[in-house]
């Protein structure tokens, strides 16, 4: 029979300056991997925040029980919790063994210590299926292997709550398979998983339940095989108002053609990946999305489509050779790449929306173009950002991660580039921020721009693009 490991009880924020969250109940049980749902403002993260004690505990009712242990407080459950992220900190030449075992840093250990705590955890490793040398550097390691040696280091720290906050971004399909299948045969009855994650394949193939989110209740928990395939998922999570967003988006896909007709805009030639002298041509208004799993190859061939690695590549606007010395060099010809949207690097965080929109793009917009275009900008401002949630004096430090991404893509619409190249671009998005990314890419090829998406999978961008090309 199945314990009741963790519960939460009419957990409620009390003020909805923060965000909603209403009467959330539910109860986690051991050896079972939750999975959250719901779109942002939903609840979800607010609940997320709580538990992992971000909130204080003013500011929230509610109660917890961990082993049927009462806790009126969320800082308390922090002794079970454990936070399974590959963007933990960690330090590349630390050895699996160091890793592992060491709690606050390297201390000095006798050689006599070393060799022990390395057979240690080479016994542990053994015991969950993994043949590596607890000598081996974690810098090292694959990032399936990675994924386990995380969830190793929770058990060993004893810990009851997992918390899995990851994107699985740089994790290919067979390997979330495999990961799941370990994870679920590893999983201690006196464990339970909380999976937040917008990736759908990660977060459908790992779960056994899902926990879903809207208006700040939990409207609905359920297992996984109610749901009735992958293909139903999305709509089961966002219901039917974001599907109708996304069905208007809808267009037609081809794989593995690409445009070579006589509206062609851009084109690189040259040897990308080691191989044949290849070229690739994109027409006007066109959406084009390339599938590269490996991600040293994925960022490569975004540098080399970009202009920034242009060794050894000829470069082709409207069919007229452009020498390129410098990545500014196709910038000034509005070849426009992006990396990283919704970063906080990508904003002027401490000046208004107004001013973020009008200022000369992170010099990649030169000031004679901005002062040409400055009528366009204020028109921008007032007629197109229209928002009940947001007016153009509002600093963007206070906007919320969509509304960041919102601004950063309409002053690169504003400048109508020629080709806009973007990589990875659903990486900091929730399901709502998803939508916004794919009606803007949309909005891009409307105006006549050329998209290059540079993605490791193909999950978000079938109907959006004119052709898909797996590499």
């Amino acid at each position: 029979m199945m314990k009741i490991l963790f519960q939460v009880k009419n957990l409620s924020l009390k003020k909805e300056s923060m965000g909603k969250l209403y009467n959330a109940s539910i109860s986690f049980f051991g050896g079972m991997i939750y999975s959250l749902a719901g779109l942002d403002y939903s609840g979800r993260d607010i609940f997320l925040k709580i538990i992992k004690g971000n909130i204080d505990e003013k500011k929230y009712e509610g109660v917890f029980f961990v082993d049927n242990k009462l806790l009126n407080s969320a800082k308390k459950i922090k002794e079970y919790i454990y936070i399974f992220s590959l963007q933990n900190k960690i330090i590349d030449d630390w050895t699996v063994a160091e890793y592992i075992y060491l709690r606050e840093g390297k201390w000095f250990l006798s050689k006599n210590n070393l060799r022990n705590m390395i057979k240690r955890i080479e016994v542990v490793l053994g015991d969950f299926g993994l043949d590596i040398s607890g000598s081996k550097k974690v810098g090292e390691l694959g990032v399936l292997t990675r994924y386990q040696i995380e969830f190793i280091r929770a058990i060993i720290l004893n810990k009851k709550i997992i918390i899995i906050e990851d994107e699985f971004t740089n994790m290919k399909y067979e390997y979330i398979e495999l990961f799941s299948e370990w994870l679920k045969s590893n999983l201690k009855e006196d464990m339970t998983i909380i999976l937040n994650t917008y990736s759908q394949i990660a977060s459908y193939k790992c779960s056994d339940i899902f926990v879903c989110f809207k208006k700040g209740c939990i409207v609905k928990i359920c297992r996984k095989d109610s749901i009735g395939g992958i293909d139903k998922l999305y709509n089961f999570i966002v219901g039917s108002t974001m599907n109708e967003k996304i069905s208007s988006l809808s267009s037609g896909y081809t794989y593995n053609k690409l445009h070579n007709g006589n509206d062609e805009v851009y084109s690189v030639s040259g040897n990308f990946f080691g191989k044949n002298i290849e070229t690739y041509s994109f027409a006007k208004g066109k959406i084009y999305s390339f599938i590269i799993e490996d991600h040293n190859n994925r960022y490569r061939f975004f540098e080399a489509i970009s202009g920034a690695d242009n060794k050894d590549k000829k470069y082709f606007i409207e069919r007229y050779y452009q020498e390129v010395i410098h990545v500014q060099d196709l910038i000034v010809k509005k070849i426009i790449s992006v990396d990283g949207i919704g970063e906080r690097d990508f904003l002027a965080e401490n000046m208004s929306i107004e001013d973020n929109l009008i200022l000369p793009s992170l010099n990649k917009i030169s000031n004679i173009n901005y002062l040409i275009n400055q009528y366009e900008l204020k028109r921008v401002i007032f007629e197109e950002l229209k928002s009940k949630d947001i007016n153009k004096e509002d600093l963007v430090s206070e906007l919320d991660i969509n509304q960041k991404i919102c601004v950063s893509l309409e002053r690169w619409l504003i400048f109508r580039p020629k080709v806009f190249i973007i990589f990875e671009p659903f990486i900091y998005c929730d399901n709502y921020g998803l939508s916004l990314i794919k009606n803007y890419l949309k909005k891009f090829a409307k105006a006549g721009t050329t998209v290059i998406v540079i993605k490791s999978r193909l999950e978000y961008i079938e109907d959006i693009s004119d052709e898909i090309i797996s590499i």
